[in-house]
């Protein structure tokens, strides 16, 4: 069992987490993606950290790395909508932004990488 606020390892019965001190409940919201949410086999996803104009940053866990991330989530403001109470479902009607917002966070990921 994980923290969604931090991605530390939390004990099963823990009502608090041990190294950041928050509650284990989570905060939702149906706009966002439901922390404990598993992308790609790989991301285990967190609360959100952070929403902008082209999306939503969530604090995640790369599962294969055991390695606390950075999730970016296209989603901007205006022209995408979801409730995850339903479902993770995103409705898109603006397609071109997704290839600026790839092309602009491919620099993050060679940063991050590069050193």
């Amino acid at each position: 069992m994980y923290c969604y606020h931090c991605m530390h390892r939390v004990g099963n019965n823990a009502a608090f987490c041990t190294h950041c001190g928050r509650p284990l409940t989570p905060k939702t919201s149906p706009r966002l993606l439901k922390p404990g949410t598993v992308l790609n086999h790989r991301y285990l996803i967190g609360e959100a950290i952070g929403e902008g104009g082209f999306g939503i940053t969530y604090i995640g866990l790369d599962m294969n790395l055991d390695m606390r991330v950075a999730v970016k989530e296209f989603f901007p403001n205006g022209y995408a909508g979801r409730n995850s109470d339903v479902s993770n479902h995103v409705e898109l009607n603006f397609k071109h932004g997704v290839s600026k917002f790839l092309y602009n966070n491919s620099f993050i990921t060679y940063i991050f990488y590069s050193g």
